[in-house]
């Protein structure tokens, strides 16, 4: 549990090393530095008390059960306005690539994470396609308003060529 400032209240969980300015940076690895270190799974925070969250490539560490009663406390945890940002990796786009031949090692790690022996986190769990994270989605109470194009520094707006890799949804309470 942590204390939330007054004004608008924009969590950045999941953050990695790609901190966010506006935002409070959470990632459970102390590593990156984040304003709060904490899993997300672990996280206490107050009913109808936040904007905004972004979740940039943060869902796919976790099984499908664990995924769904995050985004039920996301939900929870928005306020009545309240806006989601979810980025996850494009399974869809990352087959077609595949199929087309594209050098499948460079594709792996959006596949199946980071092969970081030290951090087990950074590995995927779960894939999600437009239509398997809507359904996520509705289900923890979520309006899907479609597709966004992030302007952040991260992999939300990461390209294989033309093709971005990266499936992001925009939701609201």
């Amino acid at each position: 549990s942590f204390t939330l400032p007054a004004g608008k209240v924009r969590l950045n969980i999941g953050s990695g090393p790609e901190k966010l300015d506006g935002y409070i940076n959470i990632d459970c690895l102390a590593s990156f530095n984040p304003d709060i270190p904490a899993n997300a799974l672990n996280l206490r925070v107050g009913s109808s008390s936040v904007d905004e969250i972004y979740a940039s490539h943060l869902i796919e560490h976790l099984q499908p059960e664990e995924t769904q009663l995050l985004l039920r406390r996301f939900h929870n945890w928005l306020k009545g306005d309240g806006k989601l940002f979810i980025a996850v990796p494009d399974m869809i786009m990352l087959a077609k690539l595949f199929v087309d031949g594209i050098d499948a090692l460079s594709l792996m790690q959006f596949v199946f994470g980071q092969p970081i022996l030290a951090y087990p986190e950074q590995r995927h769990q779960w894939g999600y396609t437009e239509k398997t994270l809507t359904a996520h989605l509705e289900a923890a109470g979520f309006k899907v308003l479609g597709r966004f194009n992030s302007d952040h520094n991260d992999s939300s707006c990461c390209y294989v060529g033309d093709s971005l890799i990266s499936l992001n949804l925009l939701c609201e309470k």
